[in-house]
């Protein structure tokens, strides 16, 4: 679910570089990789998200003669914060007074007269809702997915300060999220490939991805790695997570813990043999 709002362009339509110079000093930043860079607006979308405070992110491209902005339902207060600055931005740069939501009705252009809060409390009945069915949620973050449990429902108890501290912390942007690899040891099979490495506090699943990306893997593998191209071994993602030691880890939440930075002797003492590859 999402909330869009529109502004039709009336002067020179703006690449990435234009707008973010419109948001300049704001600690506002594009999440996804290579979106950094300058390009144009139209024809991709531009994810943007609040610097120390992450959230879901917003969206924002130009389509059809308009700049269009994307807040999901639930979003943080953090988003609700970039989509109205990005939203104020643009329409000052144009010399405009309202913005568009997609119903047609004009709002203000920094959403003082939208009820923010109220979206994000039917969010999070509708995540609750789904949790009551399917007893866990995901939720796509800026940073990095995010499993959604009904302890965890409980605890925000509806309230939009506690969603958006909640999940702010799930989005920690210092820490590394390994991007899955794969190898073929027998042909036609997959098996995915998540690297450990010494010294670096890695964000690690509690049990095997099972996402529809991978549908051809047939077995998950964890490489140990010691760094300067040395491997400590390998390990399943279940031992990993059984055999940590408690002051290794921490939970992150309901489907992912942080790893802090393990030592060459701490990998191997997880190693269940050499990885093969």
């Amino acid at each position: 679910m999402s909330v869009s709002f529109r502004l039709p362009v009336i002067s020179p339509v703006l690449d990435s570089q234009g707008l973010f110079g419109l948001l300049h000093g704001l600690p506002i930043r594009p999440v996804l990789p290579g979106q950094e860079e300058p390009g144009p607006l139209e024809g991709r979308i531009l994810r943007l998200g609040w610097s120390g405070d992450m959230g879901r992110g917003i969206e924002v491209t130009v389509e059809d003669g308009h700049y269009d902005l994307r807040v999901f339902t639930p979003s943080t207060l953090s988003d609700w914060a970039t989509a109205a600055h990005v939203a104020s931005a643009l329409a000052r740069h144009q010399g405009q007074s309202v913005v568009l939501r997609e119903d047609g009705n004009a709002v203000a252009p920094d959403f003082s007269d939208v009820d923010v809060r109220g979206d994000i409390a039917y969010g999070l009945e509708s995540v609750g809702r789904i949790v009551d069915k399917h007893e866990k949620v995901e939720l796509p973050g800026a940073v990095r997915q995010v499993q959604v449990t009904a302890a965890d429902v409980a605890g925000w108890g509806g309230d939009p300060e506690e969603f958006s501290r909640w999940f702010a912390t799930t989005q920690d942007e210092d820490l590394f999220d390994p991007t899955p690899m794969f190898a073929q040891f027998t042909p036609g099979e997959s098996t995915g490939v998540i690297v450990l490495s010494a010294g670096v506090e890695t964000v690690f699943p509690v049990e095997e991805p099972t996402s529809p990306d991978y549908p051809d893997v047939a077995e998950w593998m964890v490489l140990l790695y010691a760094g300067d191209e040395r491997e400590a071994g390998r390990a399943s993602v279940a031992h990993v997570v059984s055999h940590l030691q408690p002051d290794k880890f921490r939970v992150l939440h309901a489907g992912a813990i942080v790893i802090r930075p393990l030592s060459m002797a701490e990998l191997e003492a997880l190693s269940q043999g050499p990885s093969g590859i």
